[in-house]
């Protein structure tokens, strides 16, 4: 740049010398801007130099900074590899531990070092040292009697923070940390920061070093990275020092056992000759106790059936109190052997490790319904209300063994009823887990208000052989099996049971179990879509809070709108509320029983409020008593109800009540029994050669009001199939001249010529898993043991009927027209018998009827209700299943004049009974 300047001044000098003064003028300026120029450049200059002047003392800097971090990384590798040399020449635990502590508080220049070690004894507590780095032990005294006398356990204090995580950590300052107990210990300790890291063996912490300093410390990740790496060897040192004990430990135990095995090798060959008689002797006793647990059962149940079968028939007739009273014992204790007697056989399968499940698609709500169902009558005996409800998110078809899951529920049920003397028993079924690839975990609870488990007796209760109560004058009785029969078969159904119970607060059983979900659910039968009941306004009274919210929530999914009241003044003060609103309710729900204003009570004052008295209205109750049909009917009750409902008869019902226009003109009471009526009828064909054993099944039949045909052997069957369609067969096993195996196979046989498929249940005395398989593998349906439940016969029975709708079509499009009058060839084995045949069937008919039109007619004269209606009922039975549909027409009108006590009109209704007879009577031939 100077030389430059130079050039163009000398420039500037010749030009100046080769032109005028004027010129020299003008050539000033470009003279002093050049000036300016210099002035700048040159100051530019000075501040570059000043920049390169910064930039290199920053670089100075920045090179000073990375020396100094150089020199501390280099500084705590050294401490690392020092430490780790330190630790893998160490003789010994202690002393590698007291190396370590000392290298790191000498690095650090913290004062205070100490070791926590896992107790060889319990494994779950961090246990002090006597390893200790202290720079200044007499400052540091408390703190060290305070440490020496904690433990920890897992997240406890820094200790048990770093066994929890694996990992080092900080601790800013130990006075302001919540997790760090030793402050509570004293308030002189003179710490206030702490880093603490472990020793590792694998993934396990076997040991925590921890360290502390008096001032308050930032964290410094690079040291924690560091001492990290220390726990390592340092765990391995540890795992050395156990190690070694257990191989001293290990060496005297194999000289032990190998003086040991030179004494047992002398008697080696003696055990396994033995061992091998053991094992063929266990072999044969096991297929002779399995035989004789089978001929047992059959030996057993075959009278037991008999014993509970005629007992339960023997109650439904005219007895003195004392009689039933008898009786009522007699029948105790017959279901109370029984269920000893299956508990027995349940628990010696599954000890021989013999249970087997089934996998068949079920409905679940059906399954809980119908179990529930079959408990209620006891509970509700014992004034106990019986709640159950199944979630709407729970799937209702299902894979599974329902019959071992309606085991463990009713057996929970029965426990809850027996412990509970007021208040309720409720089931809720709901999902543990949602679906995943079709499968399900169901979640069951059994709740009651009873007496409640102690704490100390809950696991005892689900061991076998054990009551809570084990005293000699325990109230309740039982073979304490049953708990542990069902925890068993839960956990062998891949789930689990608990309990939950304080004394005096009832006991809840919780039990979850695994089960498929049907890829396309049988499709669910409803009386009618839920459309003519939107919007519809219910009121929901009951003084039961669990009822009240199962119903509101059933009825809301229904998609009518509930409102709920604890009590009758409730209820009727909500109703006048609401009409005032313009928001009247078109159905009540009333309980039959609540204190203060009952049901009824509730229902008589809506009818004597004009504004109300247009609601239609249902009774619930948990007991039906005679005369309570009457009343509802008098007090305008459009259905009568007894808990527990099942879903589909409560929905069929409201649905009946306000779903329909002629819901508005129907005046019949809606009952359970006018449910089952409104069904089609089915059509049994009844194969028994014991003649007790047909009799019960008849009559409970009869009850049902099923129209059947009887065969006492397997030919008879098949002949009574080529002239007849029937719904179902229920087919004995053990018979003579051709027995039920024999039967179902022919069956079959035909069947598989002929198209079609007739469910048959097999009923049995032989009550092992094997006889169930050998009945269905013959191609039975279903199988049921003796004696069964009547419930559980009729829920098998309806379950297979509704598996094979085709052949309820089938059966009843075969069946020809009785018409109105008397069908010989159609009486149940007229055709067989020919004339003749036809005529004594007719005459015994007759006879039967017209003796039983006797006492009728007597009972009539001494105005017993009762009697006249249990009569006209089997008459009405047997004109059915001897085709004579218009005197079991009659008998049916009689009937229900006797159940509603109406008596006035029975004698004329009794006229048109004996018109019909004498109408089949045979007329006289002339000449």
């Amino acid at each position: 740049m100077f030389t430059l300047g130079t050039q163009i001044e000398q420039e500037s000098i010749e030009t100046l010398g080769a032109v005028s003064l004027s010129t020299s003028l003008i050539f000033l300026v470009p003279a002093l801007a050049l000036s300016m120029y210099l002035t700048y450049a040159a100051r530019r200059r000075a501040r570059a130099m000043e920049r390169d002047n910064e930039r290199l003392a920053l670089e100075i800097a920045e090179r000073k900074q990375i020396d100094t971090t150089l020199s501390e990384e280099i500084a705590k590798r050294q401490l690392l590899a020092a430490v780790v040399t330190a630790v893998n020449q160490a003789t010994g635990l202690e002393k590698a531990m007291q190396m370590c502590l000392d290298q790191i508080c000498a690095h650090t220049g913290w004062p205070v070092g100490h070791v926590y070690l896992r107790n060889k004894d319990d494994k779950e507590v961090l246990v002090p040292s006597g390893c200790w780095h202290l720079a200044d032990p007499q400052r540091h005294e408390e703190f060290r009697k305070v440490t020496e006398a904690i433990s920890f356990r897992f997240g406890e204090g820094l200790p048990g923070r770093v066994w929890s995580s694996g990992k080092p950590a900080w601790i800013v300052d130990v006075t302001k940390d919540t997790n760090f107990p030793r402050n509570q210990s004293s308030e002189n300790l003179d710490i206030r920061s702490a880093f603490a890291f472990p020793a590792l063996v694998g993934r396990e912490v076997v040991a925590v070093m921890e360290f502390f300093t008096t001032q308050v410390v930032q964290p410094d990740p690079s040291l924690l990275d560091v001492v990290a790496g220390i726990g390592i060897p340092l765990g391995r040192a540890v795992e050395r020092q156990f190690v070694g004990l257990e191989r001293e430990q290990a060496e005297q135990a194999m000289v032990k056992a190998n003086k040991e095995l030179e004494d047992a090798n002398c008697q080696l060959q003696a055990a396994i000759e033995l061992a091998n008689n053991l094992a063929l002797s266990a072999e044969a006793a096991s297929i002779a106790k399995s035989e004789f647990l089978a001929n047992m059962s059959h030996e057993i149940r075959t009278p037991m059936n008999g014993i509970m079968g005629m007992t339960e028939l023997t109650l439904d007739t005219d007895l003195t109190d004392e009689q039933r009273e008898y009786l009522d014992m007699v029948a105790d204790s017959a279901h109370a052997l029984l269920a000893v007697i299956n508990d027995i056989l349940d628990f010696s399968k599954i000890e021989a490790g013999r249970m087997e499940f089934e996998s068949i698609t079920f409905s679940l709500r059906d399954c809980l319904d119908d179990t529930v169902k079959a408990l209620s009558i006891r509970a509700h005996e014992k004034g106990l209300e019986m709640i159950s409800q199944v979630q709407p998110e729970v799937p209702d078809g299902m894979i599974g063994d329902p019959g071992r899951l309606r085991q463990v529920i009713i057996n929970l049920i029965s426990n809850a009823v027996k412990f509970t003397d007021k208040g309720e028993v409720s089931v809720l079924l709901d999902l543990a887990e949602a679906p995943i690839d079709n499968e399900l975990l169901l979640h069951c609870s059994v709740s009651d208000t009873g007496i409640g488990i102690p704490k100390d007796k809950q696991e005892l209760v689900l061991e076998p052989f054990r009551q809570a109560d084990g005293s000699d004058t325990r109230r309740y009785g039982g073979t304490g099996l049953g708990l542990a029969i069902s925890t068993q078969l839960i956990e062998l159904m891949g789930g689990k049971m608990w309990l939950e119970s304080e004394p005096g607060q009832g006991a809840t059983f919780h039990f979850t179990v695994r089960l498929g979900v049907q890829e396309v659910p049988a499709p669910q039968t409803q009386p009618a879509d839920l459309e003519s009941l939107r919007g519809k306004r219910a009121l929901v009274v009951d003084d039961n809070a669990t009822n009240r919210r199962i119903l509101t929530e059933t009825l809301s999914r229904w998609e009518l709108v509930p409102a709920s009241a604890e009590s009758g003044v409730e209820a009727l003060q909500a109703m006048e509320r609401a009409r005032a609103a313009g928001e009247s309710h078109d159905l009540v729900v009333l309980d039959c029983h609540m204190p203060g204003l009952d049901g009824f009570d509730v229902a008589e004052r809506i009818q004597q409020t004009p504004a109300l008295a247009g609601t239609a209205l249902m009774m619930l109750t948990s007991a039906g008593y005679r005369g309570d049909a009457a009343r509802c009917r008098e007090l305008g009750i459009s259905a009568y109800l007894t808990k527990p409902i099942k879903g589909s008869d409560l929905l069929e019902t409201i649905t009946n009540v306000l779903g329909t226009p002629e819901a508005e003109e129907n005046t019949t009471l809606a009952t359970r029994h006018s449910i089952r009526e409104s069904h089609s009828r089915r059509r049994i064909l009844l194969v028994e050669d014991s003649e007790i054993n047909r009799k019960l099944i008849v009559r409970l039949l009869e009850n049902k009001n099923f129209l059947y045909r009887e065969a006492s052997n397997g030919q008879e069957a098949i002949h009574a199939l080529e002239e007849e369609s029937f719904d179902l067969i229920l087919m004995d096993i053990q018979m003579p001249v051709m027995g039920g195996l024999e039967a179902i196979n022919k069956i079959r046989q035909k069947e598989e010529a002929s198209g079609g498929h007739i469910p048959i249940v097999a009923l049995t005395a032989h009550a092992m898993k094997q006889d169930r398989k050998r009945c269905l593998d013959a191609g039975a349906d279903g199988y049921l043991p003796k004696p069964f439940q009547a419930q559980m016969f009729f829920d098998e029975m309806e379950r297979l009927i509704a598996a094979y709708p085709q052949e309820r079509e089938r059966a009843h499009s075969n069946a020809e027209d009785l018409g109105e009058t008397w069908s010989e060839d159609l009486v149940f084995g007229a055709r067989e018998s020919g004339k003749s045949g036809r005529e004594e069937l007719l005459t015994l008919y007759l006879e039967s009827s017209f003796n039983m039109l006797t006492e009728i007619e007597n009972a009539l004269a001494s105005q017993d209700a009762g009697l006249v209606e249990r009569r006209t009922s089997v008459l009405k039975g047997l004109s059915m299943t001897f085709r004579a549909p218009r005197v079991a027409q009659k008998a049916k009108d009689l009937e229900e004049l006797a159940r509603k006590g109406e008596l006035d009109d029975a004698p004329q209704a009794c006229q048109e009974l004996t018109a019909e007879l004498e109408r089949l009577r045979p007329q006289p031939v002339d000449g």
